[in-house]
């Protein structure tokens, strides 16, 4: 029997591994009240990195559901 899925699998793992970027984008904003300089430094670095990772994430979801629809 064909499962019936609001969508696919790559989708949702797709929106699950953006929405825990953007969950860790938003800790940063936390962590960085009680960093030094040079871990301030460090966490601008990857808080970019992960900026950048998300906005992949998200384009790449949209053009599945501009393609496929959410299925």
């Amino acid at each position: 029997m064909a499962e019936n899925k609001i969508i696919s699998d790559s989708t949702y793992n797709l929106l699950a591994i953006l929405l825990t970027k953007l969950e860790g984008l938003e800790a940063y904003d936390t962590y960085l009240e009680d960093m030094d300089s040079e871990g301030s430094q460090i966490i601008e670095q990857i808080r970019r990195d992960d900026e950048r990772h998300a906005e992949m994430l998200r384009s790449q979801v949209e053009q599945l559901v501009q393609k496929n629809g959410l299925k």
